[in-house]
């Protein structure tokens, strides 16, 4: 109930973080960039991965290999486009 965590598949990336989920459609993802905030967010660490998606929506996440969920993440965005 009090975990963070992070699912993806090939048609979703699904945010967990305690009661809260957020599911967001790989198809709708418009960007992704490292980021270092300290903003609220269902993040861990600093050092996150800004998911761009839908018109004006945001999350922030940090996964513990930020470099390899992006280039997955990546590879999954291009493969649905």
């Amino acid at each position: 109930l009090l975990g963070t965590h992070y699912t993806v598949s090939s048609t979703s990336l699904d945010v967990r973080c305690g009661p809260f989920r957020n599911q967001v459609s790989i198809n709708s993802i418009k960007e992704l960039r490292p980021v270092r905030s300290v903003l609220s967010s269902p993040a861990l660490s600093v050092d996150r991965i800004e998911v761009i998606y839908g018109n004006h929506d945001s999350v922030m996440i940090s996964p513990v290999d930020r470099d390899r969920f992006m280039a997955e993440l990546e590879l999954l965005r291009k493969q649905a486009h």
